[in-house]
């Protein structure tokens, strides 16, 4: 009959066992995340619905009354800017007149969608 001390250690190697597979299946399902961004949109998606376990980073870079300005880096390696402005200004041209704004700054690594750099999406109101 197994000893106590024998029952521990197994059932310890059994947890330890499960874990590294429990770890091995979230990092399968972090690359598997990397490859389906089908769309540069999703980063702006993924953004707005602030879904902060898929962004590495963020980091404010223009924060005044009337615009903001913040920098979003992926797992992937993308870099998205987040832009927002209360309203443009009166001779701005289409290109500025918008409320919200994203731009992929650095597509992925590797990045099999060919994803090229230049505004995502773009929210007037």
């Amino acid at each position: 009959m197994p000893s106590f001390a024998g029952n521990v250690q197994n059932a310890l190697t059994d947890l330890i066992f499960r874990s590294r597979l429990v770890r091995a299946a979230q990092k399968t399902v972090k690359i598997s995340n990397r490859v389906t961004m089908q769309d540069a949109e999703e980063y702006a998606e993924i953004i707005i619905r602030d879904e902060t376990e898929r962004i590495v980073s963020e980091k404010p870079t223009v924060y005044s009354d009337h615009k903001i300005e913040r920098i979003y880096e992926f797992e992937d390696g993308a870099v998205v800017k987040y832009e927002w402005q209360t309203r443009p200004a009166e001779n701005a041209s289409n290109a500025e007149n918008y409320n919200h704004r994203f731009t992929l700054i650095t597509p992925p690594s590797p990045n099999p969608c060919k994803f090229e750099t230049g505004v995502i999406k773009a929210i007037n109101y």
